[in-house]
């Protein structure tokens, strides 16, 4: 019971880490394009 438990918070912090990774490149790609946009005008 307590290793399915471990296993299952293990598996949230996975997720969340990688949401949240996902929405630091989400940001990081949206910002690299605005400054993009910005230097070329």
């Amino acid at each position: 019971m307590l290793c399915s438990l471990k296993w299952c918070g293990s598996f949230k912090a996975f997720q969340f880490i990688t949401i949240c990774i996902a929405i630091i490149i989400y940001l990081l790609k949206k910002f690299y394009i605005l400054k993009n946009t910005q230097n070329a005008t």
